[in-house]
């Protein structure tokens, strides 16, 4: 028998595919600033950011907190997602979204990084994402954030120190869950040596005036 008939053919295992980076927010924010004519002050108006911080956002000198991401989604009557992508849909007959592993936006704040899950879907009220928690300590955290809604966290690995105005510190680890009423000050806080991810559900309110004022569409 030959060299060549001993020889095993192998499928060749294709590339996992790249994960989707978010388009910056600077950019993004300037889209829908152009969009919709508005300028830093009027922005301001709608979502209550100081157009010194949208500024800076815009000329990408500074970034956003969760909090204040949902403020500024929820100022423009837009989700979350839509501050990293113009590609959001409709889906009219049925409200279903798919995110494979590793393909959602991943995007970051000062506090952590996180990967959107299922934002190609519009008028949801839950916002899920993978959360990486990158602060050390409450200082490096930012201090206590708030903003709409309720969330839910349930710990995927190492260990989180959970901050609230209203209660004392709870430490969570892999398997360990909490709900919380997001208007209350709180901050997430890595403690361990490996890194702390969470599966984070929130929720945030968007008024219909909001939506007629502003139009549903980015």
């Amino acid at each position: 028998m030959s060299r060549k008939a001993n020889l095993v053919t192998q499928k060749a295992t294709p590339p996992d595919p790249e994960p989707k980076l978010a388009p910056d927010l600077a950019k993004r924010l300037a889209e829908i600033r152009s969009q919709r004519d508005l300028t830093l002050r009027e922005m301001q108006a709608l979502t209550g950011i100081p157009a010194s911080t949208l500024s800076k956002v815009q000329n990408g000198q500074a970034t956003l907190s969760y909090g204040a991401l949902v403020r500024l989604a929820h100022g423009l009557a837009i989700e979350v997602s839509d501050l990293f992508t113009s590609r959001t849909v409709e889906l009219k007959a049925a409200r279903r979204a798919i995110t494979k592993r590793g393909a959602g936006l991943k995007a970051a704040t000062e506090r952590y990084l996180f990967e959107l899950l299922c934002g190609d879907l519009i008028h949801k009220h839950m916002n899920p994402a993978i959360m990486e928690i990158t602060a050390r300590s409450l200082r490096e955290a930012g201090g206590l954030s708030r903003h709409e809604g309720e969330e839910f966290i349930y710990v995927l690995s190492g260990t989180v120190d959970i901050y609230s105005e209203d209660y004392r510190p709870a430490r969570l680890e892999p398997g360990d869950a909490l709900y919380l009423d997001s208007t209350s000050g709180h901050a997430y806080v890595n403690i361990g040596k490996d890194t702390a991810r969470l599966l984070a559900v929130t929720t945030h309110l968007t008024t219909e005036a909001a939506r007629l004022a502003q139009g549903t569409d980015t």
